[in-house]
């Protein structure tokens, strides 16, 4: 599975480094991070409502790090166990 969070100018600053620490945490939780590809890229072209992530194909605007676990368990662990 393969999970990208922009780490352009807007989803900066609007919190983007923690949503991705915030992925890394619960990959290392759930013990699944060798079944996840995660990773910073660059504009995902959602920057009105930043921070954006993609997994796969999907891209999901607004992905503060207090929302990363409910995403995450619906998303990725759901799909990854």
């Amino acid at each position: 599975m393969d999970i990208a969070v922009c780490v352009g100018t807007c989803c900066y600053l609007n919190g983007s480094y923690d949503t991705l620490k915030e992925f890394t945490s619960q990959a290392d939780k759930a013990g699944i991070k060798d079944k996840v590809n995660l990773h910073a890229t660059f504009c995902l072209e959602g920057c009105s409502q930043s921070p954006s992530i993609r997994i796969n194909e999907e891209i999901i605007e607004g992905v503060t790090s207090d929302k990363v676990a409910g995403i995450f368990k619906k998303k990725v662990l759901d799909k990854v166990k």
